[in-house]
């Protein structure tokens, strides 16, 4: 008892320390990169947000929710549930890619269509990290998390930062975005390596999602409350309306 207690205090720490450094990290490079590329390169960005998030929400489709709350679970369930989440991925970005000039048509600005394409590559980036941490959880080990964000955020705040004064405009927030997730999933395998040992199970997925289902509408409604703004004022008004209102949203949400 006192040995999970001793790894639930230092979880908390290290989940404290994560947030307030990356929060730190980010606020300070938007800060930077405000300047640099004006309030119209985060509006664009911003539009794509909630097409981004719900598709995160439909990758994890509480999958890493059951994962944890399962007691006997095994190689196979987390081998299914990888298997899952690559291939709602994939699917995802599919369909953010063919409707990308739906998407453009909507807000009534062409540039969408490319960064889309290009930026809901993150969707796919991003699922190869699901099962990762979800083990990491369980085991309570929040400090490679925290290691593999952190170094995450320096690297491609570099990133966005360089492709920023090299003049690419908004395709520096795109850079930073991606960077992120790739150096993410990287490091979190360096850190601590896994891969799938087992084949997908029918079985395992009817029971793992059987208690995600039960979150997946939760999380859906929640994702469009958090980004349904964007979505408004980019439809009513402009990139420039959902650039300010984008950087005042993070500098609200930082601690």
């Amino acid at each position: 008892m006192s040995s999970l207690k001793q790894k639930a205090t230092a979880g908390l720490k290290w989940s404290a320390i994560e947030r307030l450094a990356t929060q730190a990290v980010q606020l300070l490079v938007m800060l930077l990169l405000a300047r640099q590329l004006g309030p119209q390169a985060f509006g664009l960005v911003g539009m794509l947000a909630v097409f981004i998030a719900i598709s995160q929400v439909f990758v994890d489709s509480g999958m890493t929710s059951a994962l944890i709350r399962k007691l006997d679970r095994t190689e196979e369930d987390f081998s299914t549930a990888f298997y899952f989440n690559i291939v709602v991925a994939i699917i995802c970005y599919m369909l953010l890619y063919l409707t990308a000039p739906s998407i453009a048509r909507f807000y009534q600005q062409p540039e969408l269509i490319e960064l889309a394409r290009v930026l809901g590559l993150v969707i796919m980036v991003n699922a190869f990290a699901v099962i990762q941490k979800a083990k990491l959880t369980i085991v309570m080990d929040f400090k490679t998390q925290a290691k593999a964000s952190l170094l995450s955020v320096l690297l491609s705040s570099f990133a966005a930062l360089m492709t920023a004064h090299l003049g690419f405009g908004v395709w520096a927030l795109v850079v930073q975005t991606l960077t992120f997730a790739i150096c993410n999933v990287l490091l979190l395998n360096f850190f601590h390596v896994w891969w799938p040992k087992s084949r997908f199970s029918s079985q395992s997925f009817n029971d793992l999602f059987g208690f995600g289902s039960k979150l997946l509408l939760s999380s859906l409604l929640d994702t469009l409350y958090q980004n349904i703004y964007q979505l408004v004022i980019g439809k009513q008004f402009n990139a420039i309306d959902v650039g300010y209102f984008t950087q005042a949203n993070q500098l609200v949400r930082t601690p």
